[in-house]
């Protein structure tokens, strides 16, 4: 069980990570959406 641990919190910091990075990305894309559909409006 104690060998079992370390291995687990590895899995949820990466998926921690993993998260963090795809909001990121997520807000990167919808701010480039946003800016063409203005380009196209404007």
């Amino acid at each position: 069980m104690c060998k079992l641990n370390p291995v687990y919190e590895q899995l949820v910091e990466l998926r921690f990570k993993a998260l963090c990075f795809w909001q990121m990305n997520v807000a990167k894309m919808l701010r480039l959406i946003a800016s063409k559909i203005f380009q196209i409006l404007g």
